[in-house]
C-alpha cells in the first residue's frame, strides 16, 4: 500500500513529513506549500481511522494532485482578478459565471444554473475556515448573494482555485453518475 510506504513511523498516520515525502514523489514538478500541507493533513487528520482510511487519505492526495495538474490554468482565468501575488478581488455574480461557464467548455462539463450556488457554498467553507482559525473570537456570517464573504472584498487565491477545482470534481462525478444512469435506463428499454 502506498500508504504505508510513507508511513515511516508506523503510527498508521502521516504526519507532515511522511506526507511531504508523498507528495514529492507523486509530482515532482511542485513543491508542496505549506498552505497545502497544512489543507491536506486537516483532511487527513479528520479522515475516521478505520479499514478505509488509506483509501480516504488516497482520494485526498488525488485531489491535491487535481488541483496542481491545473494551477496553471486556474491562474491565467484568474490573473485578471488579482491584486497581488495572494489575493483576488471578488468579481461580480456574473463573472464568476463567466468562470464557471469557461470551465464547463474547457472540462467539457454542463453548466447549470444551481452551479454558482454549489461554487460559491464550497468558496464560503473555505473562507470561514479560514476566517475562524484567524480570528476565533469572532462569529463569520456570510452570503453568497452578496459575495462579501470575508467582509474584505478580497478571497484568498488559493481559496478560489480550491474551490474551482471541487466544484470541477463533482460536476465531473454527477456527469459520469448520469452517464451510467443513462446506461442503465437503454439497457432496460432493450430488454
Amino acid at each position: 500500500m502506498l500508504v504505508q510506504k510513507y508511513d515511516f513511523d508506523g503510527n498508521k498516520t502521516l504526519g507532515q513529513t511522511e506526507l511531504k515525502s508523498m507528495l514529492g514523489d507523486l509530482d515532482s514538478t511542485h513543491e508542496p506549500t505549506d498552505e497545502s500541507m497544512k489543507a491536506c493533513l486537516k483532511l487527513i487528520k479528520s479522515t475516521e481511522k478505520n479499514e478505509y482510511w488509506a483509501s480516504s487519505v488516497m482520494e485526498i492526495i488525488e485531489r491535491y494532485n487535481s488541483y496542481w495538474h491545473d494551477d496553471d490554468y486556474y491562474e491565467e482565468i484568474l490573473k485578471k482578478y488579482e491584486v497581488d501575488e495572494s489575493s483576488l478581488r471578488i468579481p461580480d455574480q456574473n463573472e464568476f459565471i463567466g468562470i464557471l461557464k469557461q470551465m464547463s467548455e474547457n472540462f467539457g462539463i454542463s453548466y447549470t444554473t444551481g452551479d454558482l450556488i454549489i461554487f460559491m457554498d464550497l468558496l464560503t467553507n473555505l473562507e470561514q475556515m479560514a476566517t475562524k482559525k484567524a480570528s476565533t473570537n469572532s462569529a463569520v456570517s456570510s452570503s453568497h448573494v452578496n459575495l462579501n464573504v470575508n467582509n474584505t472584498g478580497v478571497y484568498q487565491k488559493h481559496h478560489v482555485k480550491a474551490a474551482l477545482d471541487e466544484w470541477r470534481r463533482i460536476r465531473l462525478e454527477d456527469a459520469k453518475d448520469e452517464e451510467n444512469r443513462s446506461s442503465s435506463c437503454a439497457r432496460c428499454i432493450i430488454v
